[in-house]
């Protein structure tokens, strides 16, 4: 299973194929590999989710039960704040959704995000 049929079916829990198909085709070129030169300023561990804050406006995001990440560039103070603010307070199925919210909201809307899988 890739990282898009991952996240339709493990985060978002459904089976839908024509939603696979269309992030596929959406998301083909916001596919990312862990960044190897990440200068880490912080880590924040929530329930079901981790941030991890890197130097030069950047964060990484990991849904711990699918080891999914949102890698996400220039981001602002306020962005960053409410980064921290999902990571600590939501947990189980409301963390799912705003995974979720989050990465349609980073990829699509601001394109300011990559998604990826953790091996």
């Amino acid at each position: 299973m890739d990282v898009i049929e991952t996240f339709v079916r493990r985060i978002e829990k459904t089976d839908d194929l024509e939603e696979i198909k269309m992030l596929r085709n959406l998301w083909s070129s916001k596919i990312a590999t862990f960044p190897k030169e990440l200068r880490i300023v912080e880590e924040v561990e929530g329930d079901a989710l981790r941030l991890v804050v890197a130097k030069g406006a950047e964060a990484i995001l990991i849904h711990k039960a699918t080891n999914i990440y949102l890698y996400i560039t220039d981001l602002t103070s306020v962005e960053l704040e409410t980064l921290r603010y999902i990571t600590i307070r939501k947990k189980a199925k409301e963390a799912d959704n705003e995974f979720v919210n989050l990465a349609y909201e980073y990829i699509t809307l601001k394109n300011k995000a990559k998604i990826g899988i953790l091996s």
